[in-house]
């Protein structure tokens, strides 16, 4: 079959482009047709920039052409002795910001540091920049492409970060693009699949392809490179076939012989997909696609297993264990290390920092879980091998958040192939680097590692008084009562089998640091925190027997709490933790409220630990508060994307239905004087709120929100919908509950009692709107023709603003005016809310968990048939809009 690839050749390469030899070896017959074109720009400028470091606090890069840029202006030879002679150096005293492999091999050409390379998106970075830099530095300069995203200047800007940004360079439509596609069509024909490679490829493309095709134009299948790609042929209409796993050659040829074989492929989950360099074209477009895609380190997984009878260990030294030098590796390589493999001072200081003991093991989210029934080989390379446990062992073991082990036939046995000495000065606990670190050389350690639990516990059951043993045997009971909860989440992973989890701070294991109630805020703020981004509840029980109890907290010293794991005092163990369990907080750490500006979080080392608690291992992102190593006090923090699809990916997402969405446009002014109209997203469920913002396709850190903290004088209970009339004409604001409505007054931010034309409020709904039967369902405001639109029942009522009446020939069925696309895909009435999108520049349909698109003019000049009005096939509201999530109404009040 024929392939028509929507991309620039390689630079460089000789031979055959690697996409058209891949589908080649699929049996397909591919051709490509460059379409952009660059011209770089303003290289005088860059020039005198790049040779006056002294005047800018670093350099940022996000995509190699701008480093090309770089190499051009040193292409004199005066420049460039310059450069390697002095200016490099100046340079390299200052940060050299940059995103992906790629561009940081090219910066390294020129002679700079690259940091930050491993960030993988331009949000991270900036979050990277953000974390790092003053704000009264001298600015960053950012040279960059024609097309290039807000996100990172942005983000910048908002935190104060000073920035100066210069083009170097433009993407323009390759002059031969629309020659060269007709040449194509006339002599192959329209080809079998179609591949775009960017979002400009799309843009500049698309146009002349749908005239070319004609009506064969539905029977292509359409292929995208990334997921910026993707949503750009989404958003110009185009149904796409599929989506290449990862930007390569191998990826993208697989993706587009199986759409081709099953005629359609399931969306990737991008934020699932770990990615290795690619092989693609380096185009700025492309780059984007790669920096919307989330890049973690490969998963190794390593045995656990002593050595069996007979069997003998060869190696006497460290430098002789390869197993030790590859654990070795591997751990200077997620501590941002030189990957050595040499124990050197570095790597020492790194592992007695204070941090996490959960294992530094990189989890394979495509092995599941197996059944606890399971034997030891069974389970060795499952996701709970991966989580640290052995056979029927649910614990995680964390030293400075805390080790811990919880095996229920012997609970307060030490763990026989897990525990360390926490005496010892190391606080890692990669088991094949610990086995090898403590039995191989001497590091201080004043216990020794026994491989018989059974033997260790007899030691220690030694020296216990039978109370003790009472109490421990009490404790073990309430443990292996609880153990019912455990469960595989419909991904195959551990996780609670219930969405609301009760916790309880036990009354024996208060701190002595902090009040009581200080503490139980602290600990409601932290179960909240997972709330918000997750289906999960979590309400404090103080009354419920113990064993009724999910998760149960409490601080202690030394031996604590009958718990076998004793704590080391102040400076590497802050707390341990139990999968589907308890944690224990060592107080001998100096704990603080958030935002105390000194000590230890406890807010923070407890949304740590109750991740761990939830089933979550370690991520290495930047940002990220499930990150192995603990960071000093922040202003604040906050959940971070891979944080949050982690979670959902273990118990979904959020759900549920609305009272009305609205976007709230207010204008503003600049600090340049110039006037703006800016908006922000609102979703409403009974009396509380969240802002969503759009361009991090989430709600804001800490929603919801009361209603009465956002609109004062509105419904508590919450409203049926929500109207702006804003033309050139009128700017009001209306709140509709049962069969009244209210007028909002912006410049005091309250209710209007009475507005300027005299009217009391509430009013009447049919005073106010004459013809308009209440209680509405719903309404929103239409600019483009002056229209409020009601809905009651199976009805529409059309209501014209200047006419103020309801327009002719209304109300209509809502099928009639609103008709299905697909036949019976449709609300039938009795919606909950009717948003128009400033955003997605669309109407919506909301009822229940389901949404509808209503088909727009720009839908409609794509693809004529489509009906005005139209219902587009109904989409789940949370796969559209993420993490508008419930809090256990004992949390809503909690504020941060």
């Amino acid at each position: 079959m024929h392939i028509l690839l929507l991309k620039e050749p390689r630079d460089g390469e000789s031979g055959p482009d690697p996409y058209i030899k891949e589908l080649a070896s699929h049996g397909h017959k591919a051709t490509l047709i460059p379409v952009l074109s660059f011209k770089f720009v303003s290289l005088n400028t860059l020039s005198d920039k790049l040779f006056q470091p002294e005047k800018h606090g670093g350099l940022i890069f996000t995509s190699p052409r701008a480093v090309e840029a770089v190499k051009m202006c040193l292409e004199a030879e005066e420049r460039r002795e310059e450069w390697n002679s002095s200016v490099k150096d100046k340079w390299n005293t200052k940060p050299i910001y940059v995103v992906g492999k790629a561009t940081a091999a090219l910066v390294q050409s020129l002679g700079l540091n690259p940091l930050g390379e491993d960030t993988g998106t331009a949000d991270v970075l900036s979050r990277l920049i953000i974390e790092r830099e003053d704000k009264n530095i001298p600015p960053l300069f950012f040279p960059c492409g024609s097309i290039k995203r807000e996100v990172l200047p942005t983000a910048l800007r908002e935190n104060g970060v000073p920035l100066e940004t210069l083009t170097v360079y433009q993407t323009a439509e390759h002059p031969d693009l629309e020659k060269n596609l007709k040449n194509y069509f006339t002599e192959q024909g329209a080809p079998a699949s179609i591949a775009f490679f960017s979002p400009s490829g799309v843009r500049f493309c698309l146009e002349v392809v749908q005239r070319l095709s004609g009506e064969q134009l539905t029977q292509i299948k359409f292929a995208a490179i990334g997921p910026t790609t993707q949503d750009e042929m989404k958003a110009e209409g185009l149904c796409v076939s599929c989506t290449a796993e990862k930007p390569t050659a191998e990826h993208l040829a697989a993706a587009i012989a199986k759409a081709l074989q099953y005629g359609f492929i399931k969306p990737v989950n991008w934020e699932e997909i770990q990615f290795e360099d690619s092989d693609a074209s380096f185009n700025d477009d492309f780059l984007d696609d790669l920096h919307d895609t989330i890049q973690e380190g490969t998963s190794v997984h390593h045995s656990r297993d002593a050595p069996q009878d007979g069997e003998h260990d060869d190696h006497n030294s460290l430098t002789e264990s390869q197993a030790f030098i590859s654990a070795l590796k591997e751990f200077q390589t997620l501590s941002g290390l030189p990957a050595t493999g040499v124990f050197d001072e570095a790597t020492k200081a790194v592992m007695n920092k204070p941090r996490c003991g959960v294992p530094d093991k990189e989890i394979n989210l495509d092995t599941p879980v197996a059944p606890e029934n399971s034997s030891a080989s069974d389970t060795e390379n499952s996701f709970s091998d991966a989580f640290n446990e052995t056979d029927s062992n649910n614990t995680i073991s964390d030293s400075s958040f805390g080790t811990a082990n919880s095996s229920v036939d012997d609970i307060f046995n030490v763990n026989d192939t897990e525990s360390v000495s926490n005496d010892t000065s190391m606080n890692y606990t990669d088991l094949n680097l610990i086995d090898h670190v403590v039995n191989n050389t001497s590091l201080n350690s004043s216990r020794e590692i026994k491989t018989d639990s059974q033997m260790v516990n007899g030691s220690m059951n030694a020296h216990q008084s039978e109370a003790v043993r009472r109490r421990k045997r009490h404790l073990a009971t309430l443990v292996s009562k609880s153990r019912h909860k455990r469960d595989l989440s419909e991904t195959g992973y551990m996780a609670f089998s219930k969405q609301m989890l009760k916790w309880r701070l036990i009354g024996e294991g208060y701190s002595s640091q902090l009040s009581i109630e200080d503490q139980r805020y602290i600990f409601r703020l932290a179960f909240r925190m997972w709330s918000e981004v997750s289906p999960l509840e979590f309400v404090e029980d103080t009354r419920s027997p113990l064993e009724d109890v999910d998760i149960r907290l409490g601080f202690g010293t030394g031996r604590h709490l009958g718990c076998n794991q004793r704590f080391d005092g102040t400076g590497q163990e802050f707390a341990h933790a139990w999968f589907l369990g308890d944690i224990h907080f060592d107080d001998d750490e100096h704990f603080t409220a958030p935002n105390a500006g000194s000590g230890i979080s406890l807010l923070k080392v407890a949304v740590h630990e109750i991740g761990h608690v939830l089933g979550l291992p370690h991520s290495y992102r930047a940002g990220s508060i499930m990150q192995p190593s603990y960071l000093p006090q922040e202003s604040g923090f906050e959940m971070d994307w891979m944080d949050r699809k982690a979670i959902q990916h273990l118990y979904g997402g959020c759900n549920g239905q609305f009272n009305t969405a609205f976007d709230w446009i207010r204008k503003e002014k600049t600090p340049y004087g110039e006037v703006v109209i800016r908006f922000n997203t609102y979703f409403l469920r009974d009396g509380w709120y969240w802002l969503y913002e759009n361009r991090n396709n989430r709600t804001r850190y800490g929603d919801p929100v009361a209603l009465q903290v956002g609109w004062r004088g509105i419904p508590m209970d919450g409203v049926d919908a929500y109207v702006h009339v804003w033309s050139r004409k009128r700017d009001a604001v209306y709140f509709f509950k049962g069969a009244q409505f209210w007028r909002y007054d912006n410049e005091n931010d309250q209710v209007f009692r009475q507005d300027p034309e005299g009217h009391r409020y509430p009013r009447l709904i049919s005073e106010g709107f004459p013809g308009v039967f209440s209680p509405i369902d719903t309404a929103f405001y239409d600019r483009r023709d002056s229209r409020i639109y009601f809905f009651k029942n199976t009805l529409v009522y059309a209501f014209d603003v200047e006419a103020n009446s309801l327009a002719r020939g209304f109300p209509k069925n809502i099928r009639v005016f609103f008709p299905p696309v697909v036949s019976g895909d449709h609300p039938d009435g009795n919606i909950d809310a009717a948003y128009f999108s400033y955003t997605h520049n669309a109407i919506f349909l909301l009822k229940g968990t389901r949404f509808w698109q209503v088909v727009g003019s720009r839908d409609r000049w794509r693809r004529p048939f489509l009906p005005r009005n139209g219902l587009l096939p109904h989409k789940e509201v949370d796969q559209h809009w993420f993490d508008i999530c419930n809090v256990h109404p004992t949390a809503l009040k909690l504020t941060r």
